[in-house]
Parts: C-alpha cells; sequence; structure tokens
C-alpha cells in the first residue's frame, strides 16, 4: 500500500523521498511527544513507584498528559493541522512502534534508577 503511495506522487512529479522524508519527521515528532510525556511519567514514578505515583491526584499532571496527548492526536487526525505543521499521516503500526519504544524507556528509566542512587547504607538496629 505503501509503494503505491509512493508510486501516485512519483507520478504527480513530487519525489518519493519528500514524502518519506515528511513520514520520518512526523514519527520524530510523535517520538518526541511521547518521550517527553514518558520521562515526566518515570520522574514521577521514581520515589514512589510507578502504580503508587499514577494513584496520586496531581491535576497538573493529568491535564499536561491529556492535553498533549489530545493536541497530538488533532495533528494527526485533521488533515488541514498537519499541513499546517507539515506532517504526513502516520500508520497505527508506526505510532504503536513509537509509543511502545517509549513504554520500555519509562521502564528501563524505573529499573535504572535504583543503580543511579548507588548503595543503600546497612540498616542498623538499635541496640547496636
Amino acid at each position: 500500500m505503501r509503494a503505491a503511495g509512493n508510486a501516485s506522487r512519483i507520478h504527480r512529479g513530487v519525489p518519493a523521498r519528500v514524502g518519506m522524508a515528511q513520514a520520518h519527521a512526523t514519527l520524530a515528532f510523535c517520538g518526541l511527544v511521547f518521550g517527553s510525556l514518558g520521562l515526566i511519567v518515570a520522574s514521577r514514578a521514581r520515589s514512589a513507584g510507578l502504580w503508587r505515583s499514577l494513584r496520586v491526584p496531581n491535576p497538573a499532571f493529568w491535564t499536561v498528559l491529556g492535553g498533549a496527548s489530545a493536541v497530538l492526536a488533532l495533528l494527526l487526525v485533521l488533515a488541514p493541522l498537519r499541513m499546517l505543521f507539515r506532517l504526513s499521516p502516520l500508520h497505527w503500526d508506526d505510532l504503536a512502534i513509537s509509543a511502545g519504544l517509549t513504554a520500555v524507556l519509562v521502564v528501563a528509566l524505573l529499573l535504572a534508577a535504583p543503580l543511579a542512587r548507588g548503595p543503600r547504607a546497612p540498616a542498623t538496629s538499635p541496640g547496636t
């Protein structure tokens, strides 16, 4: 299906690489948005854990998360906005890969956080 789209672009006089560059830029933009949101989630989860940090009421966090997701969705769905930002339509599998890689990034950051803090001092008993 993508090959047919590239062939039609070539037929209309637009080189295929222009369309591919625009698709790569769109995927990179989505990756940056997902990565930024993932870093916010990882930063909040450092001290209390992921699930506990998501249960703590924080209206600003949910506003930023929902707002960024809604704006990204509008940019990808509405053609006039896509053209304004010079983005191309993404296939859902490309978007899923970008979101999945962000999830892997968040998990890796959460697993690496204890290593960055260093070893904990041994607990001492009250009698020693």
